[in-house]
């Protein structure tokens, strides 16, 4: 069994790790253009969205809701927050999120009932600076 749990670095940043003990990691990339033919360097930084893969309700851990892990300060809001079960039913929905001081991720449940343990698929529509990403993948709830 894989055991969630979030862990600090050294610059102060919280990554959301498995059991052992790697960050799970979705690197937002910033926008390149083309000036005379040639890749220009990127505008502005890569900023690390951390997304983890594993949650786990009714745990004594920190992971007990799933909750997308931004470092402080950075000039991420997301959009749209979508998660589908495992039959393309949505079961959690928000929009217009400040990941620095949300605080209704998704618990595992849908109208108040816990649903099933097992895989969901999710779907992450965010702006840095003016750019839109999108962030697809699953998440397990065990």
């Amino acid at each position: 069994m894989i055991t969630p749990f979030a862990s600090s670095t050294s610059n102060g940043e919280v990554s959301i790790c498995q059991s052992g003990g790697e960050p799970v990691i979705v690197t937002v990339l910033g926008s390149s253009h083309l000036t005379q033919g040639f890749q220009q360097p990127e505008l502005f930084e890569d900023i690390d969205i951390y997304i983890p893969n594993v949650f786990a309700p009714g745990s004594d851990s920190n992971n007990k809701v799933f909750k997308i892990g931004i470092a402080k300060d950075t000039p991420v809001s997301i959009d749209e927050f979508l998660i589908y079960d495992r039959w393309g039913n949505l079961v959690y929905n928000q929009t217009d999120i400040d990941p620095h001081t949300f605080d209704g991720w998704w618990d595992g449940r849908l109208n108040n009932e816990d649903l099933m343990k097992g895989v969901y698929t999710y779907i992450v529509t965010f702006t840095v600076r003016s750019d839109s990403k999108i962030a697809k993948g699953s998440i397990t709830k065990i």
